[in-house]
């Protein structure tokens, strides 16, 4: 089966989803292949929610042609950076949760051994997803070339995503070019591979 379309990332979203909902996704930092021109993606465990969404991720950046990682946690749209600075080739295991009333958001560097989290006062839980992306303030940026990203031990309100029913997307471009390809699940039905297409 073909995968679905999105202009806004690519991975697997569980949509139509309950009251409270959680998510958590492990992967490793990748190693950028970067250009002289500014790009970014975004590696993360989101709950997207009514009025906004909810985040624990790796922003993957280019800039005059170097690579810049920066740890992000982001709770009902408010987006603060994490006082580590993940690097290329460190274990990352992202997780959000949220409900009405309150939203948690963790990001934790397994190679660092270093971990931090965001609180905020929640909304109305629409949609869970493990993604790459490359929204920036509501804005779509060029994908920086990330090569792979490998997702692991995902679960989507305490299930893998293939027996919650997540449905796969692979980013696309508004003029219909692939940016990112989503791969098929694993065997156990909670770990895929993401490869950049083009930016």
């Amino acid at each position: 089966m073909a995968n679905n379309t999105s202009s806004t990332g690519a991975g697997y979203a569980l949509v139509g989803v309950p009251g409270v909902v959680s998510t958590t996704t492990r992967f490793t930092v990748p190693k950028l292949i970067c250009t002289p021109t500014l790009s970014a993606g975004y590696a993360s465990a989101i709950v997207n929610t009514s009025t906004s969404a909810s985040a624990a991720g790796v922003e993957l950046e280019c800039s005059g042609g170097t690579a810049i990682y920066v740890g992000a946690l982001l709770t009902n749209g408010n987006l603060t950076d994490t006082t580590f600075t993940p690097k290329a080739g460190d274990v990352i295991v992202a997780s959000a949760a949220e409900s009405t009333t309150a939203a948690k958001v963790t990001l934790r560097d397994v190679t660092q051994k270093k971990s931090q989290s965001a609180a905020g006062t929640g909304s109305t839980p629409v949609e869970v997803s493990d993604v790459v992306d490359a929204l920036a303030a509501g804005s779509q940026l060029p994908m920086v070339n990330f090569g792979k990203i490998a997702y692991s031990a995902t679960e989507q309100d305490g299930k893998t995503p293939a027996k919650a029913g997540a449905k796969a997307y692979n980013q696309v471009s508004s003029s219909g070019v692939l940016q990112i390809a989503t791969g098929n699940l694993n065997a156990q039905g909670n770990a895929w591979t993401e490869t950049f297409k083009h930016a």
